[in-house]
């Protein structure tokens, strides 16, 4: 059987194989290893552009290490049924990590970056996000802050910092352990005790997170974290398994901060693409050292059940559907729909590798799995959403713009047209649920579940054509 060193394009996927298949115990014992991931080849103090099988160490140079483990090979031999393929490895030193849970004083409404505490802990609140088992507005952080059980009071500012009963926001809904996720979530989420007391803006960097998406090597990020503030890094690896407290954290996301990326207190913080409009990519839980670690967000979104609120993406939907821009072609909501979609491509072809290997990947297949799961979910809630809004565009003469067409009544005519394309459609159809509790005075957004959004759009800054929006605005008619 031929071997041969395969090409950049191919790397990714073997090297997620060849993760997907090890046992990180075993392999740990073997090289005397803290982790194991997938970035960016360093040579030289330079990073190349080749992707490479990392291999983390306590100490690099550590001569009793390498006494009572194997040698760490340069090339590790891949096979499948087309052949063998050689992929590189690196050795990085990389230090102990530690959760952080730790700007401070009496912020309402509380943004994202802001000291928050529930029970002893202190950390960091990351921003709000929609709860999709009943479209509330939560709060989102992590699971070694908040705690997992439901109703603990979470306060702002922490006690460490001042705070006390008095300083209640609101309680812990639902979290999800790094244990009870096989390492790879740390996450919770809490209800605030009113909408009002939390803002959706994060501090210095964006006011409100529209998309989740996906963690690349090489890719620069930013955070607010209540103790190191505004930090940049970039992403070294995405595929990292590596011993944590007393278990091991999986699948995480490992950042090298251009200075000092997090310290106690930082934890809970959102991980955001450095650019004009930050896409949320992970959930800081550790680090030490320089070095940050993170949840990816497509792992925290599926297994807390939870979405961004995205005015913008909702607004450039309807404007293409309605016709009152170029389409649904452009935009944010476009973009994010294209990636989300490829995200499902690439979950879904992974998803089937992990099956033909066996017991070996049963950690990594529960992962995916659900993450299969959530993003099918999603896009058939927008595409369905999207069949709606097509059905009704002939009703959409005379609204001003894309919020208006949201916020007024849909009249008989509309709801007689959404009750045809419901039992025409069984997507719509199964969207709608039963539409004998919708009266011709309800809006198209609360009947299409879009009041969050609204809402969203009204605090703080207003949303794109608000002016035009009104309550005494005329039914949708021809």
């Amino acid at each position: 059987m031929k071997t041969q060193r395969a090409s950049n394009e191919n790397d990714r996927v073997r090297i997620e194989e060849w993760l997907d298949s090890q046992v990180f115990e075993e392999i740990a014992h073997r090289f005397h290893l803290c982790g194991i991931g997938m970035g960016r080849k360093e040579t030289g103090g330079r990073t190349t552009d080749f992707l490479s099988i990392r291999f983390y160490v306590d100490k690099k140079a550590d001569s009793h290490a390498r006494a009572i483990g194997d040698e760490i090979p340069r090339y590790i031999e891949s096979r499948s049924p087309s052949g063998s393929v050689t992929l590189p490895t690196d050795v990085i030193e990389l230090p102990p990590a530690e959760p952080q849970a730790d700007p401070r004083g009496v912020l309402r409404p509380v943004p994202g970056g802001a000291n928050i505490g529930a029970g002893g802990a202190s950390g960091t609140l990351g921003g709000t996000v929609i709860d999709e088992t009943d479209r509330t507005t939560v709060m989102l952080s992590v699971e070694h802050l908040f705690g997992s059980i439901p109703g603990t009071p979470i306060i702002q500012p922490s006690l460490r910092h001042g705070g006390t009963s008095s300083h209640r926001i609101g309680a812990v809904k639902r979290a999800v352990s790094m244990a009870a996720s096989g390492g790879t979530v740390d996450a919770a989420i809490g209800a605030p005790d009113s909408p009002n007391l939390v803002s959706d803006e994060v501090l210095d960097i964006v006011p409100r997170v529209n998309f989740v998406g996906r963690a690349t090597e090489q890719m620069r990020v930013q955070k607010f974290g209540q103790a190191t503030r505004f930090t940049r890094g970039v992403i070294v690896d995405t595929r990292l398994t590596r011993s944590y407290r007393d278990g091991v954290m999986r699948d995480a996301i490992l950042i090298s901060g251009e200075e000092d990326w997090s310290s106690d207190g930082d934890s809970g913080a959102f991980v955001l693409t450095d650019g004009d409009s930050p896409v949320l990519v992970g959930l800081h839980f550790a680090g030490g050292y320089g070095w940050g670690y993170a949840c990816k967000a497509e792992n925290v979104f599926p297994a807390l059940r939870i979405l961004t609120v995205c005015l913008q993406g909702t607004s450039n939907m309807i404007s293409g559907v309605l016709r009152f821009n170029d389409g649904l072609g452009e935009g944010p909501f476009a973009s994010a729909l294209q990636a989300n979609a490829e995200l499902l491509g690439r979950s879904r072809q992974r998803l089937a590798r992990i099956k033909r290997q066996g017991r070996s990947a049963e950690p990594a297949q529960s992962v995916v799995a659900q993450r299969v799961r959530w993003m099918e979910h999603l896009l058939a809630d927008s595409e369905a959403r999207s069949r709606c809004l097509r059905a009704l565009s002939p009703l959409a003469a005379g609204a001003p713009d894309p919020i208006a067409v949201l916020t007024r009544p849909i009249g008989a005519e509309g709801l007689h047209h959404l009750r045809r394309l419901a039992a025409a459609d069984p997507l719509a159809g199964e969207f709608l649920g039963s539409l004998d509790s919708w009266t011709p005075e309800h809006s198209l957004g609360s009947i299409l579940g879009l009041e969050d959004e609204l809402r969203f759009g009204r605090r703080g800054r207003p949303a794109q054509g608000e002016a035009g929006a009104s309550e005494s605005a005329p039914a949708l008619s021809r």
